[in-house]
């Protein structure tokens, strides 16, 4: 946060609209990395679980999927034959805050189709047999159909 702030002071001061930045000679206190928790097959499952009806999401952000791409997820995208999904768009915050799909974040190294095991295509069967989504709707969100943001959080309901 104080990157972008120091940025902004430095931009004003260089294009002299102020005579100097508020920002030089700022030491900041010394912060400890956190560590990051690996979690298990068991722990998946749990947080999966706690998820609710969206629990697939925590497996294919597990494989490797942006939140975005998750997010983005639509019926047409899965092919349940070959057990496999495309990822081609991702969901994110437009100009005025709307959700809008977008090219996803980087094509290098990234698959724009992915395997899935059985047990996971079966996941997402599931939640579209329950919510009565078809081939015929092949435009509709697989997981995600609305995201509100209140405050830094995220909440999230099943698609409708």
């Amino acid at each position: 946060m104080y990157a972008v702030v120091r940025a902004r002071f430095n931009f004003a001061e260089d294009s002299e609209l102020i005579p100097r930045s508020p920002c030089r000679r700022i030491r900041l206190p010394q912060t400890t990395p956190r560590t990051a928790e690996i979690l298990d097959a068991n722990g998946l499952a749990r947080l999966s679980d706690a998820v609710g009806a969206n629990g697939a999401m925590v497996y294919l952000g597990a494989f490797g999927l942006r939140w975005g791409e998750v997010a983005a997820l639509r019926v047409d995208r899965l092919d349940f034959l070959r057990q496999m999904i495309t990822i081609d768009s991702q969901r994110t915050r437009g100009l005025h805050g709307e959700m809008i799909d977008a090219d996803p974040k980087t094509k290098a190294g990234r698959r724009s189709s992915l395997a899935l095991p059985d047990w996971l295509m079966g996941m997402l069967a599931e939640i579209l047999a329950f919510r009565g989504v078809t081939a015929t709707t092949p435009d509709a969100l697989v997981l995600i159909a609305q995201l509100e943001e209140i405050g830094h959080k995220v909440t999230l309901e099943p698609a409708a």
